[in-house]
């Protein structure tokens, strides 16, 4: 392998193997270094996109994120059918507001503008409606919900990645399964280093490292991020239970509080044979703020207690008899100052790419196309994004 590029991309998440994906499509010689997906046993790097469902959306509460995801998810199927990976799941999806949120009229009327301005297709229901549509769902009254019937659902973001790397092999992009231990600027460019033994330069680098980004070298660090703990539960259903809840959504839920709002993904098939229910949100758990907490947090199941209150949220969500207990995970965000990704250049040949606040699966192809612009030298932003959004 030739050890020079013109453009190298350490990370291999959603948006990182997007910004290669580009460019390499724009032609030039690209090597994206990823951390190979870590083993059952938990060693090596992990990332909130290593699991095999993450919700997908247009609407949101922020413009800029709406755009994002239009934009992403517009492309989908294009992207399945020229890798021919597919990853996306159409289930559409049901942002549901409760009764008892505290704010749910100012809620529902800034989605209703956010979602018109950005083109989002997308039903109001009361609380009759929700229950002559989703049957299979508990809601109470005084609820109300925006459903997205098409172009939402959930996405496979393992598969969203081999895909974005598929079409960039297509267009010569190399890629290294391995772990940057050291990046340096010097004459000829960035020199990295990897823990496999990997030597190489480039004209250019982007740092695409996720919440790494925030325990990174001087060269790339994001002081500027949050990292947050954060806690999923799984929980097995039989192939009753599966039949019971059939047809429903994906979910956001807005409850009477920060613990209480979340999110769920509709029953989906796992490696073992078996289909899963997925439930996240909640309260955030503390900042991680070492590399040290990152891994421990990582070779633990989350946080018991916010487990626990998600088991008992989706029990009242869903009419169905779950078994008792769930199978929890650790997961984290990387959270910016802004609430929006960080795509910016901290040198004439460095640019950073990181900051996804939970919202990178499902808009990793927007903002690694906007990272890729930024690395070609046009980052005005010219898709009507406001002119400073993604600074740190």
């Amino acid at each position: 392998m030739k050890n020079h590029f013109d453009h190298v991309v350490v990370g291999g998440g959603p948006m990182g193997a997007s910004a290669a994906k580009y460019l390499a499509l724009g032609g030039a010689r690209v090597l994206l270094i990823s951390a190979p997906e870590p083993a059952a046993d938990r060693a090596g790097l992990r990332s909130s996109h290593n699991d095999l469902s993450r919700l997908t959306r247009g609407l949101d509460g922020s413009p800029v994120w709406a755009k994002l995801a239009q934009h992403s998810i517009a492309r989908y199927k294009e992207l399945e059918r020229s890798s021919g990976i597919p990853f996306f799941t159409e289930s559409g999806c049901l942002t549901l507001l409760e009764s008892a949120a505290p704010d749910a009229v100012d809620v529902a009327a800034n989605l209703m503008a956010v979602g018109a301005a950005a083109g989002v297709r997308c039903d109001p229901l009361d609380a009759a409606a929700l229950r002559t549509r989703f049957s299979a769902l508990d809601v109470a009254t005084g609820a109300r919900g925006f459903h997205e019937r098409a172009d939402a659902g959930w996405v496979n973001p393992l598969d969203y990645v081999r895909a974005q790397i598929e079409v960039g092999r297509e267009s010569g992009l190399t890629v290294w399964p391995d772990i940057m231990i050291s990046a340096e600027r010097g004459a000829q460019g960035v020199s990295v280093r990897t823990a496999g033994g990997l030597e190489c330069t480039a004209d250019n680098a982007l740092f695409a490292q996720g919440v790494y980004s925030l325990f990174a070298e001087p060269l790339f660090r994001q002081q500027e991020l949050s990292v947050f703990a954060r806690t999923v539960v799984r929980v097995e259903l039989d192939a009753a239970q599966v039949a019971a809840l059939e047809g429903i959504p994906s979910m956001i839920v807005r409850g009477a509080s920060d613990e209480d709002n979340c999110y769920l993904v509709p029953p989906v098939r796992y490696p073992d044979g078996k289909h899963y229910i997925k439930i996240g949100g909640g309260r955030r758990a503390h900042m991680l703020e070492s590399l040290s907490q990152l891994n421990e947090w990582y070779a633990g199941d989350g946080d018991p207690e916010i487990a626990a209150r998600l088991l008992c949220r989706l029990e009242g969500l869903v009419p169905v008899t779950l078994p008792k207990g769930g199978i929890s995970q650790a997961c984290s965000i990387a959270v910016a100052p802004s609430g929006l990704p960080i795509i910016e250049k901290i040198h004439n040949n460095v640019g950073v790419l990181t900051g996804g606040n939970g919202h990178a699966a499902k808009c990793g192809d927007e903002v690694g196309r906007l990272g890729s612009e930024m690395m070609l030298g046009n980052a005005r932003w010219s898709d009507g994004y406001p002119l400073n959004a993604f600074s740190g």
